[in-house]
């Protein structure tokens, strides 16, 4: 059984090892290298596996191995992590002696990937510096400028060829003060002339650099020789907070935000920012909250808890609002007013069109009026009275109540009294008219009008109105 375990942790380290030895691929492991003189090379490291790698470079096992060949090996970054997939640009300088090697020669580069030790072999003839070159002459830019902006750099290449037409890339690479690589551009430039091409370009760097001092180093490569020129400039530091609202609403309610963003490249103080959701919203708020942090109410209204935004970073604040409990408020208010007329209404007039007949531009109407005691007590002094439209030209009571016909402006009022109704009781009357019409109209019938005593007050109630169309 011990032996099981034994050979089974053994076939683990194996397989764990041959999976870190293939976690990085390389390029390129091939190139030319001039002597006597500092050689620049980048070289790619790519993680093609699917989980995190932390490299190392050990380049000082390099130059105590191949010390008889450079004056010093260096890498910029030394040391990197990689996520899977992610690719990183080491720099490498290669200072090397006035020796010549024709044929390549094997570079072993030591480094680890997640602490276990590796090695890849560089292979690179060192030939002798030759006169007729392509150098740098002098590069110059801004002692300081804010990242945010481009940067010049003025380019001054020397070509001691015999010939022009001649494509160089030049390679720019934006360190950090700790040596990191920020930024790295390649452009290409053709020469015209023999002797001094000058040329100006532009480097963007990153809106949210830190502020601080920066190295920009230039590279250019041209059949095998490397020229290389390195400038500092100062990133200054400003500030730029950019505040957003917007909002989200419908019939049920709704949610309001506050975006708040630092596109600086100094840490920003954002208290002065807030939601404010005013009187009403602040009743009506269900929920509140921020995608950093957390909201705190002050007098001002919300804001971020957080005080302090760093460069590149998004903070948004965000409350919710529910207009539900308006529509309940609103349902019970309609509800209460319903119920009250109802409870209220102590008596109920009604006016209906019994019976009409049209004929000859004439109408006969015949119309009952019902009045009923909807209350829990007797009513008295019961007057009831109806006016009839202009147009009318007769009018006639019928039924067994007996009503007062007037005369007025407004047409024939007609006028029946009740000395007194117990609570359900009704009495209905009934009139015809005879009322003049056009060939084709209609004939208005206004609310009958009923005035009566409750409990020592006089109340007035009113019926539908009615309007017949004749065709």
């Amino acid at each position: 059984m011990k032996n099981i375990l034994i050979l089974s942790a053994l076939v683990a380290v194996f397989f764990i090892s041959v999976g870190l030895a293939n976690a990085i691929e390389i390029s390129p492991t091939s190139t030319s290298l001039i002597s006597n003189t500092t050689n620049f090379l980048n070289i790619s490291f790519y993680n093609q596996q699917n989980y995190t790698v932390s490299v190392n470079l050990n380049i000082n096992s390099v130059d105590a191995r191949y010390g008889g060949f450079f004056y010093s090996i260096s890498a910029r970054p030394s040391s990197f992590i990689l996520s899977p997939g992610q690719t990183q640009r080491v720099l490498f300088s290669f200072s090397t002696r006035d020796v010549f090697y024709s044929t390549p020669t094997p570079i072993n580069i030591s480094y680890t990937v997640n602490g276990t030790p590796q090695s890849f072999v560089l292979n690179a003839p060192i030939l002798p510096h030759s006169t007729k070159q392509i150098y740098f002459y002098n590069v110059s830019l801004p002692a300081e400028t804010y990242p945010y902006e481009s940067i010049p750099v003025n380019l001054t290449i020397i070509n001691s060829l015999d010939s022009t037409g001649v494509v160089v890339p030049v390679n720019f690479s934006l360190f950090y003060g700790n040596g990191t690589l920020a930024l790295s551009e390649y452009k290409s430039f053709t020469l015209t002339n023999l002797g001094i091409n000058s040329y100006s370009v532009y480097i963007r760097p990153s809106a949210i650099s830190p502020p601080g001092t920066y190295t920009l180093s230039s590279s250019l490569s041209y059949n095998g020789f490397v020229s290389t020129f390195s400038r500092s400039i100062t990133f200054l530091r400003y500030y730029k907070v950019v505040v957003s609202r917007s909002s989200s609403i419908g019939i049920f309610g709704g949610t309001y935000y506050l975006t708040i963003s630092n596109e600086g490249n100094a840490p920003s103080n954002i208290t002065n920012y807030t939601l404010s959701p005013g009187s009403l919203n602040s009743l009506l708020m269900v929920s509140k909250g921020a995608s950093i942090g957390s909201v705190a109410a002050g007098a001002n209204g919300l804001y971020s808890s957080l005080g302090v935004i760093s460069p590149g970073q998004t903070v948004s604040l965000h409350y919710s609002v529910s207009y539900v409990i308006i529509y309940i408020i609103i349902l019970i208010i309609i509800i209460a007013v319903i119920l009250f007329f109802y409870f209220n209404r102590k008596v109920e007039v009604v006016k209906e069109v019994v019976k009409h007949e049209a004929s000859s531009g004439f109408i006969d109407v015949k119309i009952s009026i019902k009045v009923k005691n909807v209350s829990n007590k007797a009513i008295e002094n019961i007057d009831l009275f109806d006016i009839t439209p202009k147009s009318a030209l007769k009018v006639s009571m019928i039924g067994p109540r007996e009503g007062v016909i007037q005369k007025t402006v407004d047409g024939l009022k007609l006028l029946w009294k009740e000395n007194r109704l117990n609570p359900g009781d009704e009495f209905i009357v009934m009139y015809e008219l005879k009322s003049k019409i056009g060939i084709v109209g209609s004939v208005q019938l206004n609310p009958a009008v009923c005035k009566f005593k409750l409990n020592g007050n006089i109340y007035k109630r009113k019926s539908n109105s009615i309007i017949l169309n004749i065709r």
